[in-house]
């Protein structure tokens, strides 16, 4: 059961062991500027993690992490293109 976690580690770098391997594993670059998805205002992003956090599983212990872009005004997803293209 450990090497399975372990090869989920290598796969998605969202699991983590607490030996060793890094609990918080953030992105070291902002996200890409966008638009809101909820306001559709221009918006820059920060990371937010969505993960569950510590778990046990068969007495393995890990940390799950997953970092998410969110917009920095609503907390929204950020979207590439413009919502509202003919508006201004």
């Amino acid at each position: 059961m450990r090497a399975w976690l372990a090869l989920r580690s290598v796969v998605t770098d969202n699991y983590h062991w607490f030996e060793g391997g890094s609990m918080i594993n953030r992105p070291s670059e902002p996200p890409d500027p966008g638009w809101c998805k909820s306001c559709h205002a221009p918006c820059e992003g920060t990371w937010q993690d969505e993960g569950i956090g510590a778990f046990e599983y068969f007495g393995s212990k890990g940390y799950d992490c997953q970092w998410v872009a969110v917009s920095d005004c609503c907390g929204s997803v950020i979207l590439d293109t413009d919502p509202d293209p003919d508006e201004e």
